[in-house]
């Protein structure tokens, strides 16, 4: 008859095993959302920073963007949009639409 420790070591044995197992899936759920966030992300070169591509990409657009559109088209995070559209020296919402201040 098996003793009480040689119990308690096999349910340690099957705990650590399933939680090997877990954190496997966990490491591939994290690379797929790291490959997919990569390939969404615009690439910002040099100097770039996301208030320069935000900036950019009202450009492009007309010259006046939604945050909705803003979030979509740059990839960015709504928590990093939302920071950089609080810059009250470079931003400006006019009736919903940002624009770029100076171009007001």
């Amino acid at each position: 008859m098996p003793s009480a420790n040689a119990s308690i070591g096999g349910d340690i044995a099957r705990v650590v095993s399933i939680l090997d197992q877990r954190i496997e899936t966990i490491q591939n759920i994290r690379d797929q959302l790291v490959h997919e966030f990569r390939e969404a992300r615009p690439r910002l070169t040099g100097d770039a920073t996301r208030k320069h591509a935000i900036t950019e990409f009202i450009r492009e657009h007309g010259g006046s963007a939604t945050r909705a559109e803003i979030i979509e088209g740059t990839g960015f995070p709504v928590g990093t949009v939302a920071t950089t559209l609080n810059d009250k020296t470079r931003f400006v919402n006019r009736s919903g639409r940002w624009i770029i201040v100076g171009d007001a």
